[in-house]
């Protein structure tokens, strides 16, 4: 059955509409943008020709001519003036500070005496989802905040829901109470154009640096990189999350080494890198994100997801372990920690996070989902319906839902509703080869082998290397007597999936069917070669065996079976003892019965004892046990047969005992020391049911 892993971004990350408000609140936004607007620019940056090469906006945050604005409008300009409302125009003296990878600028305008308003900026941090407004020197945007950043070791920066418009770029950005809480800045970064928000507290962190006139500081950083780190890091972040990867990946590893203190862009970049597949890469991201954030509980959470991937099944555990600690209401960290769990077969600990999982986030339809396929490992499949069907009203297109609910009712014996249940997920979705397989599965059961045939061909039409599918279709070929397309299929399967035991077992089976006995034998053994516990395929070995007359090896093969499943090794010894029977009557005139039903005889302590010896024997390493297996499963066989009336069946069983020992020590399996004991003991009991 099929599990689920959520990879969980940072935070659920959608492109939110403005929230609606009443008008009377409209209003009082609307009020408190306009009592900023006076502080509020129009910047205009030429260059050495005098020709306008940027236009964007700023903001006064002193009396005495201190501008905020975005770095990049002022890259290659020699001069630059400013344009307030009331209709100054100022130029621009100096560069008093700045920052390439928030894209920041303080500059210092030439007012001639002048003093100007100014605004205040608050260190306020936005939620998600909150309505805000950028202020331009001639547009207002209404916007909202799509993503706040938290581990950037650079601020709380936002992402905006909408352009900004690029001649409100250097904007203040404000909240409803009319509080300054960010800059606008609006960039290219590769093929993206992302809108974003400095927050008030990066720039209120600024550092003066040594001033310089603009032509100077446009000099000099002629060679600079055109983007900062932060459109960097939020442009690789949306295209990561709609799936172009590749892109992604290039933009963040450039935003993680131009801001070293990045957690997020790690982040992102391993999540981008999950999504290809490449989970040791994503690891080392993640565990880098980790070690600049150790609080980082998304990271965390992504760090347990990884390592299930590559199997470090423990080291998940502590990872989810870890981020559960650090917040104990993690949800997706719990479903997480659960498909580990049911990774490791530990079904009930599974079952237990799911839960937990679910306390939290109620309507996650994965969650109950995953509830479900953990009880159906356990045989609870009445709970395991339950969770299922939950999972498929919270979803009702939830087709791998169906399948498994369809799994479930076949397990309960409820072939309607698996048949049902089957449809629906094929319904849902046409392509969905799993689904057909189960329908058939169903349809076998119910003895439409037919429509069964018809199922497992449409899966295997659909996902031609299907060899599960494969299998299901050449056996129930054969079921028809169409044992030719049978075998094709199932050798189909084996070609598909070498290691597929049941297929194997299953063309032995249809090779018995047919009495092709050696070829049988052949894929029999591969069955067992593959899975060495495979107790039915021994089972079938050993009447093959028996079918073309091999008594020996047939007992061989008993005596593995026995220590695997004992109805089983039952059932093959009734074989064994009804070809001994066969064999005496065809040898005995007079014989009515072949042998009489088991009774206590004089010779079964002297046969115990014979066994006793062999197992010692093969204690101390004298005899190779699958040998020693045979011998006793013979002793055994012989120890069911009278010691009066006829006795030649048990005659001829320690006969064969006997002769079999010696060719062991002429095989030099067994020493003469040992082995002529052994033959002594034998020919005794001989000599005794033969008087």
């Amino acid at each position: 059955m099929n599990k689920y892993i959520a990879f969980k971004a940072a935070l659920a990350l959608f492109l939110l509409n403005s929230i609606n408000s009443s008008p009377a609140a409209q209003e009082s936004f609307a009020s408190a943008v306009e009592r900023i607007r006076p502080a509020v620019v129009g910047l205009i940056a030429y260059n050495d020709m005098g020709e306008v090469i940027e236009c964007g906006t700023g903001f006064f945050i002193s009396s005495e001519g201190r501008l905020l604005s975005s770095r990049h409008l002022l890259r290659n300009a020699s001069s630059a003036e400013v344009h307030t409302r009331g209709g100054g125009v100022y130029p621009i003296k100096m560069v008093v500070a700045e920052d390439l990878n928030l894209d920041l600028i303080e500059l210092l305008v030439e007012l001639k005496g002048c003093e100007v308003p100014y605004l205040k900026m608050t260190d306020i941090i936005a939620n998600i989802d909150e309505q805000v407004a950028v202020v331009g020197h001639q547009h207002i945007v209404s916007v909202s905040v799509s993503y706040v950043r938290t581990h950037s070791g650079s601020g709380r920066n936002l992402l905006l829901s909408a352009a900004t418009a690029a001649r409100a770029t250097g904007g203040p950005v404000v909240n409803k109470k009319g509080e300054v809480i960010a800059i606008a800045t609006e960039q290219a970064a590769g093929d993206q154009t992302v809108s974003l928000a400095i927050a008030s507290s990066s720039a209120l962190a600024l550092v003066p640096s040594r001033t310089e006139n603009l032509a100077d500081w446009s000099a000099r950083i002629k060679d600079e990189p055109r983007n900062s780190a932060e459109s960097l890091f939020f442009a690789g972040m949306t295209l990561a999350l709609n799936g172009d990867q590749e892109k992604a990946i290039a933009l963040l590893v450039e935003a993680a080494g131009r801001n070293a203190c990045d957690a997020e862009a790690r982040f992102f970049s391993g999540y981008a890198r999950c999504r290809l597949n490449r989970y040791e890469q994503a690891l080392a991201d993640y565990q880098e994100a980790i070690r600049l954030a150790p609080d980082y509980v998304d990271a965390l959470n992504n760090l347990g997801a990884v390592l299930d991937k590559l199997g470090r099944f423990e080291e998940a555990i502590d990872a989810y372990s870890r981020t559960n600690n650090l917040k104990g209401d993690h949800g997706v960290a719990y479903n997480n920690l659960g498909a580990t769990y049911y990774h490791l077969g530990r079904f009930e600990e599974a079952i237990v996070a799911y839960k937990r999982s679910l306390e939290v986030l109620p309507q996650a339809s994965s969650t109950h989902y995953n509830l479900g396929v953990a009880y159906g490992k356990l045989g609870r499949y009445p709970e395991a319906v339950e969770s299922l069907l939950t999972a498929i009203r919270l979803r009702p297109e939830f087709f791998e839902a169906y399948r498994d609910l369809g799994c479930m009712y076949s397990q309960m014996g409820r072939a309607a509703e698996a048949v049902e249940s089957f449809r629906r997920a094929v319904d849902l979705n046409p392509n969905y080869a799993e689904a057909y397989n189960g329908l058939g599965t169903a349809f076998h059961k119910m003895g439409r082998i037919q429509e069964a045939v018809e199922s497992f061909r449409k899966a295997v039409q659909i996902k031609p290397d299907f060899a599960e599918a494969l299998n299901n279709l050449g056996v129930a070929n054969s079921h028809l007597g169409r044992e030719q397309e049978g075998i094709e299929s199932l050798k189909q399967a084996i070609k598909v999936k070498p290691d597929l035991a049941t297929a194997c077992n299953n063309l032995g089976l249809v090779y018995s069917k047919t009495r092709q006995h050696s070829e049988a034998i052949r894929y029999y053994k591969k069955a067992i070669n593959i899975n060495p516990d495979f107790a039915e395929a021994h089972y079938n070995l050993g009447a093959s065996y028996l079918a073309l007359a091999d008594k020996q090896s047939a007992f061989e093969t008993y005596g593995t079976l026995k220590d695997l499943n004992q109805k089983l090794a039952s059932q093959l010894l009734s074989l064994l003892e009804n070809q001994y029977a066969v064999s005496a009557v065809t040898r005995t005139l007079g014989s009515a019965h072949g042998f009489a039903p088991p009774e206590t005889s004089a010779s079964q302590v002297p046969i115990q004892n014979l066994i006793s010896r062999i197992k010692n024997l093969v204690a101390k390493r004298a005899l190779p046990r699958g040998a020693a297996n045979a011998l006793i499963a013979e002793l055994q066989v012989a120890n069911h047969q009278p010691d009066t009336g006829n006795t030649i069946i048990k005659v001829n069983l320690l006969g064969h005992f006997v002769e079999r020992v010696s060719d062991l020590v002429k095989a030099q399996e067994i020493s003469q020391e040992e082995g002529q004991p052994l033959i002594d003991a034998a020919n005794v009991i001989i000599n005794w049911l033969s008087a």
